[in-house]
């Protein structure tokens, strides 16, 4: 007996699995799903040795699917499984090359990332904005001001702490700190796996309305930025880069929280 199917898929996509190879006397082939959303189950009448299960995964993950040969006195006679993995459909592909620049906030990241070692976004179409935030929010919590200065496009890094879905939140924000723009997208983050083939996806846009994330706020520590143009990504002033980071983030916090 042997189950087949997609080696990944995404959140909302009708995904198909295929038990063949089923035992004389098979009745019926028993689907259950675990991961990647709620717990599902399916029970389909077996025709020409091969039983066939479609469903959707509502969250992005690992999903675990197990089919079961029973008889019609539903004796088991035999079992397969297969693990599919799930990633966030607010991913978009990303825009081929030679396609006319935007005038619009755009984030690039990859949808996968492994702990301690750097996770690379690329922003574009910044200039306008006085400075873009991150928020993140799941496995990985924090909060991390930059400061465009004038560049359209640049990069910035991250290292995430902890293996997990990790959703982040990027807003284009004006002198006082009113989003112009957002997106949205979720990190799949886990230790010692290679970055998921594909390359960079950008960001869903998500227009000018931004959500309200909620009263516990995230905490910047809980991961690290660094950047991934030293020359453009730091910023002047007394006390040097790190002195201004630590300011900007102690404002940032004052902000959030109501004290500044």
């Amino acid at each position: 007996m042997h189950l087949s199917g997609p080696s990944s898929a995404q959140t909302n996509q009708s995904i198909t699995v295929t038990a063949s190879g089923l035992p004389d006397r098979t009745d019926k082939v028993e689907f259950q799903k675990q991961g990647a959303g709620v717990w599902d189950t399916g029970d389909v009448r077996a025709s020409g040795g091969s039983a066939s299960w479609s469903f959707t995964c509502d969250f992005a993950g690992t999903a675990s699917i197990t089919a079961t040969a029973k008889d019609d006195m539903l004796n088991q006679l035999g079992s397969a499984s297969l693990s599919i993995a799930v990633s966030d459909s607010s991913f978009a592909p990303a825009a081929p090359s030679g396609n006319p620049v935007e005038d619009r906030f755009r984030i690039y990241g990859y949808s996968h990332a492994r702990v301690g070692e750097p996770w690379v976004v690329t922003m574009k179409s910044v200039a306008k904005a006085h400075s873009v935030v991150f928020e993140l929010y799941g496995a990985n919590g924090g909060i991390y001001r930059t400061f465009p200065r004038g560049r359209d496009e640049y990069g910035i890094q991250f290292r995430f702490a902890k293996a997990g879905t990790t959703e982040l939140y990027g807003f284009s924000r004006d002198e006082v700190l009113a989003p112009l723009a957002w997106v949205k997208g979720v990190i799949e983050v886990s230790e010692g796996s290679a970055y998921a083939a594909g390359g960079m996806v950008e960001l869903a846009a998500s227009g000018r309305s931004a959500p309200v994330l909620g009263a516990a706020k995230p905490h910047f520590a809980a991961f690290e930025p660094v950047a991934a143009q030293p020359a453009a990504a730091t910023a002047g002033g007394a006390g040097g880069p790190t002195a201004t980071i630590e300011a900007r983030k102690a404002a940032l916090m004052n902000r959030l929280s109501g004290k500044g």
